[in-house]
């Protein structure tokens, strides 16, 4: 089998090489029964990673074509539908799937996918009313998140995500100041102004918290949840942080979320406390899943069980082949 990955993304070739979440983990995987070449556009670079083949091309257009020459048996894309390289996918005549990351689920490219992945439950009965052949896939990789005993807690909480306004850090900033540690990329404009700033990371300086603006290496993170008694993830429903709930469980820690999220619930129920968007009401359930938090790696079991790399690689794998 011929896996072309096409990753309509924009990344500098240094964050390819760090690239190391779930995703990257299952691709891996397959990678050693099948050739799986990813085409990523915006760079300059043909590197192997294990069993990767990452080939990042400076146009979009060039990336396509380079990854119509190489004439795969079936094409993986990831990310929402609205991505100008998920309009041209039916060039290659070959079976295409979608990793959905988010967005609108019904969107002009919608058709030219025979199968589309979801991450949680929260999105499979709306692909099915659309009439889509859906499955769920997602994992983190565990290799790399898992407890870790050279770090103890500092903080009460951490906030593990982007500095955008979606995420609503001001309540994780007034729930916590000084006691809750933030860490993600600060989103900056063409002219070097910070994006939202004053809702995401001035509210957080403001209040004390620390913050670390910039995205840490995979390998650092599960030390970056060992600093903090719990995950606090205040985002709306479309805000992301999927990823972040397992991440977190895997290392140990317990999860706070927002009771309006709606994908969040789905995910991991008997694992997560819910708070209403409030910040006393934050303060109170993070409390709560510290006392709660189960004992003798309870949670990390489950996510190797249900969501770990190769879990992730297999449903890729049973999908794609299903299609071919």
């Amino acid at each position: 089998m011929r896996l072309a990955f096409l990753w309509h993304a924009e990344f500098r070739t240094q964050e390819l090489l760090n690239w190391a979440d779930g995703l990257y983990a299952a691709l891996q995987e397959l990678g050693k029964d099948w050739e799986v070449r990813i085409f990523v556009p915006y760079g300059d670079a043909q590197v192997t990673i294990g069993n990767l083949s990452i080939e990042q091309y400076p146009r979009p257009a060039e990336t396509l074509e380079e990854a119509l020459a190489f004439e795969p048996d079936a094409v993986l894309c990831w990310g929402g539908l609205d991505r100008p390289l998920h309009a041209l996918v039916r060039r290659f005549g070959k079976p295409t799937a979608l990793c959905f990351a988010g967005g609108p689920p019904n969107h002009a490219n919608l058709g030219n996918f025979d199968l589309v992945f979801c991450e949680t439950d929260y999105h499979l009965p709306v692909f099915q009313e659309l009439g889509v052949n859906v499955r769920k896939a997602f994992g983190v990789n565990t290799d790399i998140f898992r407890p870790t005993p050279w770090q103890k807690p500092h903080f009460k909480a951490i906030m593990p995500a982007a500095f955008a306004l979606y995420k609503r850090y001001p309540l994780f900033a007034d729930a916590f100041g000084a006691e809750g540690l933030a860490v993600g990329q600060v989103q900056t404009q063409p002219d070097g102004k910070v994006w939202e700033g004053e809702f995401c990371h001035e509210v957080c300086l403001d209040k004390n918290v620390a913050v670390i603006p910039r995205i840490m290496p995979y390998y650092m993170m599960p030390y970056m949840y060992g600093l903090a008694e719990c995950t606090v993830l205040t985002s709306t429903t479309y805000g992301g942080c999927d990823r972040t709930v397992l991440e977190s469980l895997a290392c140990d820690r317990p999860v706070v979320i927002c009771d309006d999220n709606e994908k969040l619930k789905t995910l991991a129920p008997n694992f997560t406390v819910r708070a209403a968007p409030e910040p006393q009401a934050i303060r109170m359930a993070a409390e709560t899943a510290i006392q709660r938090h189960p004992m003798g790696g309870v949670a990390p079991k489950w996510v190797v069980e249900h969501f770990s790399h190769l879990k992730y690689a297999e449903q890729l794998r049973d999908g794609i082949l299903s299609i071919t």
